[in-house]
């Protein structure tokens, strides 16, 4: 896997921006209710935060762990993508299987490099010993990178985004209409925008209705 740019980055989080337009009500119910995992047990929520951290690092910027990504994937699969569950728990099964018979440890407990080159072998389709039929290593890196970029812009009362780190990295005030929209200085650039962080301060992280 090619560590991207920074900018490369923030260009496919503008591409997924245009997902997370779509309601996720009972991803908001399921994180709501629940700060701890729900449909992922502990080893599964541990290699799925490992894999996020891995596409989405931390650096001078947050990354997915800073942004609670494995919550969002959590609450994701125990909601609207529930469908995706399965799949979700066979190749995070067989890619810890793989991980132990190769390094005696699971996917998390590995360093960064062994972790970086699974992944690149996952998303070439290329990982040796892959044992699962009802899904490629290649499609199963991509749901997962998918997800996990949702998971770092899509509105925090989702389970992602904590404190806003996503839309902050890309210069996204959130949603106008949340704070009134804006006006005609705004407009023309004479005032600023305020972002939605901002203009609800103490809201925390589960805004909006």
């Amino acid at each position: 896997m090619e560590q991207a740019t920074r900018r490369d980055f923030i260009k496919a989080l503008g591409v997924c921006l245009v997902a997370t337009n779509i309601p996720r009500p009972l991803t908001a119910l399921a994180a709501a209710r629940n700060k701890g995992p729900v449909s992922l047990d502990a080893g599964e929520w541990r290699c799925v935060e490992a894999i996020c951290a891995e596409l989405i690092p931390t650096d001078h910027d947050p990354g997915a762990t800073e942004a609670g990504c494995v919550n969002f994937i959590d609450k994701a699969l125990a909601a609207e993508d529930a469908a995706a569950l399965p799949l979700y728990r066979a190749a995070l099964a067989d890619i810890d299987k793989l991980c132990r018979q190769a390094h005696g440890q699971p996917f998390a407990e590995l360093e960064s490099a062994q972790r970086q080159r699974i992944l690149a072998a996952m998303e070439q389709g290329a990982l040796a010993g892959w044992g699962l039929a009802m899904v490629r290593p290649q499609d199963f890196f991509a749901t997962i990178r998918f997800h996990a970029l949702l998971g770092f812009i899509a509105d925090p009362r989702y389970g992602g985004n904590q404190d806003y780190v996503g839309w902050k990295l890309m210069g996204f005030p959130g949603p106008l209409h949340q704070v009134g929209g804006v006006t005609p200085e705004q407009m023309l650039g004479e005032k600023p925008v305020i972002p939605v962080w901002e203009a609800a301060p103490g809201h925390g992280q589960h805004h909006g209705g």
